[in-house]
């Protein structure tokens, strides 16, 4: 039976304009001649408009690169959770079935959903196979995912920069980094670790020698929870340890990586922002309550859940045929741990 897609392609119209038309959208605007076609190919193709009443439920398979308990634990991925949650219900649309990286994905169940979202990094030869079997598939903060495959995540690249800028306005120039290592999954359950890969580190050393600080730049990786954190300061401060260049200012890829570095930093009696101001991406709860303060990035991934699930529905529907891309805005929030003139506003108020 002929879809919009079919219809669009005989009239020689986009696929969105087409559903507008068929959906009798009072804001479209095209000439008579766009209506004739679209009608003599509707005519041609025997194309009949699916009745809402005897639609199926819409469902959507979803796929999350963490353990369920693990997901649970994460504040990132459990805030994208929530955004797909709100999504769903925004747009009339249930959950057809739930992963997690383990599980084993069955190929005739992932044909029969409408649409698949993937939360996280999957190796390159796992997603083809997905698309093959489904290609309404939406990527979840995966900036290198393949450009056939929609995909939503924050703009790491000029949240970075604009850390980076926010420090060297301070003063800053011997800047350190402390992050954890990009990773993607093989359908086997295997991580994929890429030490380099994570764009917060590329988008640091890219900016550190094209200011000429190249030689203040260190960055130190590792994993990605508050042990990590702790663990790369520990590295940090032996590598510097009766060095005369010791940082002033380091950026941290993730608040739950700041948690071990405030640890470690406490430890050392290293104080801050007056020894070393500290910023960090993900803005959770937590960086009002540590001490000092933490300044964190804003990263919106309650958003990115809700955008996918929004892009899904576009394709389930048929108003839009061609890959997007959607960048998601950041904003730095700032706080003490960075702001040696904010604390000592404090001390004398």
């Amino acid at each position: 039976m002929a879809g919009i897609r079919d219809v669009a392609k005989e009239a020689k119209v986009s696929a969105t304009t087409t559903s507008r038309f068929l959906n009798s959208d009072p804001d479209l605007m095209i000439t008579d001649e766009t209506k004739r076609r679209i009608l003599a190919a509707v005519e041609k193709l025997h194309y009949v408009k699916r009745s809402n009443k005897s639609r199926k439920t819409t469902r959507i398979g979803l796929l999350v690169t963490k353990t369920e308990r693990d997901e649970y634990d994460d504040p990132y991925f459990r805030d994208i959770r929530l955004g797909i949650l709100d999504g769903l219900k925004a747009h009339s649309l249930d959950i057809g079935v739930t992963y997690h990286i383990g599980d084993k994905i069955d190929p005739m169940l992932l044909q029969g959903l409408d649409a698949f979202v993937i939360v996280g990094t999957l190796e390159h030869a796992w997603l083809d196979k997905i698309y093959a079997a489904n290609q309404n598939v939406v990527l979840v903060d995966d900036y290198y995912g393949p450009a056939n495959i929609d995909a939503v995540y924050p703009d790491f690249q000029q949240s970075t920069t604009a850390v980076l800028e926010r420090l060297a306005k301070q003063g800053h120039q011997r800047i350190s980094f402390i992050g954890g290592a990009a990773m993607s999954w093989r359908e086997s359950g295997k991580i994929v670790w890429h030490p380099e890969g994570d764009l917060r580190l590329r988008t640091y050393k890219q900016w550190m020698a094209q200011h000429d600080l190249a030689k203040y730049s260190h960055s130190f990786i590792g994993g990605w929870d508050y042990m990590d954190g702790a663990e790369q300061t520990r590295q940090l401060l032996q590598h510097f340890h009766e060095r005369t260049d010791f940082p002033t200012a380091l950026v941290v890829a993730s608040d739950p990586l700041a948690i071990g570095v405030y640890r470690e930093l406490h430890t050392a009696h290293i104080r801050m922002p007056e020894d070393l101001a500290v910023i960090s991406f993900d803005n959770s709860a937590v960086a009002d309550y540590l001490t000092p303060s933490l300044t964190s990035v804003k990263l919106r991934p309650y958003e990115m859940g809700k955008s996918a699930v929004r892009m899904a529905a576009e394709r389930i529907q048929g108003t839009r045929d061609y890959p997007l891309r959607v960048l998601l805005p950041t904003e730095i929030i700032g706080r003490e741990s960075d702001d040696y003139s904010r604390k000592a506003e404090e001390k004398t108020s």
